[in-house]
């Protein structure tokens, strides 16, 4: 008899003691190590805790999460416009444009742009006019020439002006290519002459079909004033236009 006394205790230990496992205290939770989670379970369903990976409540960012994300893209903007107003060539070439157009450069002076002042300029506003299909743009200057250098695509470049392009044309010109253009200036008396001698695409020379429709599908959209091969006035009192190796001077009249 004891010994059937002693297995029904047992037994009702190991009972009770399943009882108690199957009742968790509030914050127990089965993923704690302890036995009870430290962590409070407010917003969360009954028998959930955040350590589950099965029943999570999504997370949701307040409104200062926001404000901080709107704050950090600002800074972000902020930098990009101080980086580029930080570079001193773009800067000096800049003033000095400014300074022809607003009429205050003296009677008589020589403005003069380094060619390194030139390739500043261009890296920033060539995107502005042409926001896609340019890239690594570069210009060389000699004795009255001036040579440029990018790697273009001709199809990006047409889609970004909003242009539709054929399939037989698209297929053509499609994919990026090295580009090499030059020029000769001829300016005098208030005037100037933009001669367009060669350019050369993937290294190959191109032919004066092949020119004429580079000028006429993508240059001329770009600058529908400017004027190839063919004399235009200068403004701002500019008495000529001179190209020299390593600098562009600009000449004012007296």
């Amino acid at each position: 008899m004891n010994g059937i006394a002693g297995v029904k205790g047992f037994g009702v230990q190991v009972a009770n003691s399943r009882g108690l496992e199957g009742k968790k205290r509030p914050h127990e939770c089965r993923h704690s190590t302890l036995g009870a989670c430290a962590t409070p379970r407010r917003g969360l369903k009954n028998k959930e805790c955040r350590h589950s990976t099965l029943k999570r409540v999504p997370h949701r960012p307040t409104s200062m999460a926001r404000s901080i994300t709107v704050r950090l893209l600002g800074a972000f903007a902020m930098a990009a416009m101080l980086l580029r107003a930080a570079d001193p060539l773009y800067d000096s070439a800049r003033k000095k444009l400014d300074m022809i157009e607003e009429g205050r450069a003296p009677r008589g002076s020589q403005v003069n742009f380094p060619v390194a002042e030139v390739n500043a300029w261009a890296r920033v506003k060539v995107p502005e006019i042409v926001p896609e299909g340019i890239r690594d743009i570069r210009v060389e200057m000699g004795a009255g020439t001036a040579t440029g250098y990018a790697i273009v695509d001709f199809l990006k470049m047409r889609q970004a002006q909003g242009a539709a392009t054929g399939w037989f044309v698209s297929k053509l010109i499609e994919g990026e290519r090295p580009l090499r253009v030059t020029v000769r200036m001829e300016s005098a008396g208030g005037r100037c002459t933009v001669y367009l001698t060669r350019v050369d695409l993937s290294n190959a020379s191109a032919t004066n079909t092949v020119l004429d429709f580079l000028v006429k599908v993508f240059f001329m959209p770009l600058y529908p004033e400017a004027k190839i091969n063919e004399p235009f006035d200068l403004d701002y009192n500019m008495e000529r236009i001179e190209l020299r190796p390593g600098v562009a001077r600009v000449v004012i009249k007296r």
